[in-house]
């Protein structure tokens, strides 16, 4: 699955040199019209008289001269910090996005990658597996056909923020496109934990969901891959979690499958 990508976005090293160039332009253009100015309205001219006569800058002003170039540049370089920061900003609010499902905010297949990456550096608890699975979605396709793609979208919405609620604090879901979402939870206390959660996640997606005064329903067909997190490889437990999921469905309705090592073999468990 593609990362969303943010563009018009302005990268601050671009607003450092436009920065810097305006305010040189600015700052030079100010210095300039000053000198002309007090130079043509005798400004800096002495009290004494020449022959023939010319103009000299006293101590005093050249020192106010000074402080005012002094205030310009400090208002400058604030101004440029300020700028600097908020496209600083900008840059980590659209790392933030790429990051994310632009419909249902969840973390995408990146921010999922990274989230294993971590859990294999954790200490591995004793007895403790990686549960990894996939859940996709019965009768969606018929709702988006006939309700259209606005509330296609809602539902998925509510379907994510249920699939949120009923996860551990400590596992990671993410949308992978379409109707089909991912989950990865660290420190499984072997199959009947991974199931018990399996089965909460399809219990909350089964649940009437109303938009529009509208009730719709849909099911879940779940394919999880056990692992111990040591040796777990995150394109292996999407393979087997893949492969037990496309038995789930042949199965038909709401349907649990445990993917064996491998991908060999898969041992079903009916959902509620």
């Amino acid at each position: 699955m593609k990362t969303s990508v943010i563009s018009g976005c302005i990268r601050p090293s671009d607003w450092n040199l436009r920065s810097v160039l305006q305010d040189l332009f600015v700052l030079t253009t100010g210095m300039a019209l000053g000198v002309l100015v007090a130079w043509q309205y005798d400004i800096f001219t002495s009290d004494y008289v020449t022959d023939p006569p010319e103009k000299r800058i006293e101590i005093d002003e050249a020192l106010l001269l000074g402080l005012v170039l002094c205030i310009l540049l400090f208002v400058f370089a604030v101004r440029r910090l300020a700028e600097q920061r908020r496209a600083q900003e900008r840059a980590q609010r659209a790392e933030e996005l790429a990051m994310l499902d632009p419909l249902t905010g969840l973390p995408n297949r990146r921010v999922l990658s990274r989230a294993f990456e971590e859990v294999r550096q954790r200490p591995e608890r004793d007895g403790a597996s990686l549960a990894f699975m996939l859940l996709d979605l019965n009768g969606f396709k018929a709702i988006n056909d006939r309700y259209g793609h606005p509330v296609g979208d809602r539902l998925l919405v509510v379907v994510a923020q249920r699939l949120r609620g009923a996860l551990p604090q400590e596992a990671t879901l993410s949308r992978l496109g379409g109707d089909e979402f991912a989950v990865l939870c660290p420190r499984i206390n072997g199959r009947a934990d991974a199931g018990a959660i399996a089965r909460r996640l399809a219990d909350v997606i089964s649940e009437p969901i109303v938009i529009e005064g509208t009730r719709h329903c849909v099911t879940a067909v779940v394919g999880v891959a056990l692992r111990p997190a040591a040796g777990a490889v995150i394109d292996d437990l999407m393979r087997d979690a893949d492969a037990a999921l496309y038995e789930a469905k042949a199965t038909g309705g709401a349907t649990i499958r445990f993917a064996e090592a491998g991908g060999t073999a898969a041992t079903e468990a009916a959902a509620r």
